[in-house]
């Protein structure tokens, strides 16, 4: 008779616990949150260079030359291309000792009609891909400005060399 009481003692205490099955939980949420923004990068400017010239060819002018900036934009953001010289609103390539010499340039959007000033912007958006805007460079005709200081140089098989920096300004 003890063994059916601790039996049934045993039993109801079993019932009684709680069981793994019978246990508590609990649910919650969280997000997964992403803001993506427009974005533009310059991938490069290409040099433009107008070779070596005589004074003669310079002067006469119609000396041409190309140069391009490729920029790759996210798509449908949309951008616009500055052009800005190192040496002003003239653009004007220097050199020599005093930066006394100079000869004339201007640049040109692509279609070689529209001057790309630094008040005239190329405006564009974006479609993920790298797009390219060619600059056309072109040196009228002019009276080359030559600081007599720079003349040996000028008159040596090396030649002058002069320049100008063009800042691009990508805005978006």
């Amino acid at each position: 008779m003890k063994k059916s009481l601790s039996l049934a003692a045993l039993s109801a205490a079993m019932l009684s616990a709680p069981l793994a099955s019978q246990a508590a939980t609990e649910t919650d949420t969280f997000n997964v949150l992403l803001n993506v923004i427009g974005a533009c990068a310059i991938d490069s400017a290409s040099d433009m260079d107008f070779g070596s010239l005589t004074e003669a060819e310079v002067n006469a002018g119609s000396v041409t030359a190309t140069s391009a900036v490729n920029v790759t934009c996210s798509t449908g953001t949309t951008y616009t291309i500055n052009l800005s010289g190192e040496n002003g609103v003239d653009r004007d390539m220097v050199g020599g000792a005093t930066n006394g010499t100079s000869v004339a340039y201007e640049l040109f959007q692509a279609d070689g009609v529209t001057l790309w000033d630094p008040s005239t912007a190329v405006s564009g958006t974006g479609d993920g891909l790298s797009q390219s805007y060619a600059v056309e460079g072109n040196i009228p005709a002019q009276t080359m400005t030559l600081d007599p200081a720079d003349a040996a140089t000028y008159q040596s098989s090396t030649g002058l060399d002069l320049s100008d920096t063009i800042t691009v300004t990508l805005t978006f």
